[in-house]
């Protein structure tokens, strides 16, 4: 049986400000320098939509402890990894995300995040939330929704189901009840 094999949530990942309300001026550029697009690729789509580019090679953990706070758009590129997506969604800042199987597994809404291929679509979807700050904050909503089905509750019950535990568990709440 195929089975899903979440991340855990990494220490250190603070959440985005709230106090940056509806501002989409912040765009962070996260995933492994490997899956990273080159910045000359980029810059003239976020410089048309008018938005600071910061990006983080999540290869290297310390550079990524707090993050959040100022982002107001994460761009994910992953190859085999959600994690950009993950903790996009924990650090409750809306998506856009590259057409990438690690991705398309977790989505389950369009508010999930907004899927790009290309510098012209990056400069749509920014341009998108700007404009229409309903759906940047249902956006918002949606990732701490999202944010709670991977919390570490929720990826400890997915190893346990996977491993096997929760029928161990089973057993021995079942040996527990015969010895009472």
């Amino acid at each position: 049986a195929d089975a899903e094999l979440p991340a855990v949530a990494p220490p250190g990942v603070r959440p985005r400000d709230e106090a940056r309300g509806g501002a989409v001026a912040h765009v962070l550029c996260a995933g492994c320098r490997s899956r990273l697009p080159d910045d000359d690729d980029l810059a003239p789509a976020y410089a048309a939509a008018g938005v600071d580019l910061a990006r983080l090679d999540l290869s290297h953990a310390a550079d990524w402890a707090g993050a959040y706070e100022g982002v107001d758009l994460v761009l994910c590129f992953g190859g085999g990894s959600s994690a950009p997506l993950l903790d996009a969604w924990r650090a409750g800042v809306p998506a856009l995300a590259a057409d990438a199987p690690a991705f398309a597994a977790l989505r389950d809404s369009s508010l999930d995040y907004f899927e790009v291929d290309d510098a012209d679509d990056v400069a749509d979807a920014v341009a998108a939330l700007r404009s229409d700050a309903a759906l940047y904050a249902a956006m918002r909503k949606r990732c701490k929704d999202r944010a709670r089905d991977y919390d570490d509750a929720a990826c400890a019950a997915r190893w346990a189901h996977v491993l096997g535990a929760t029928k161990l568990g089973e057993a021995a709440g079942a040996a527990e009840e015969k010895s009472s």
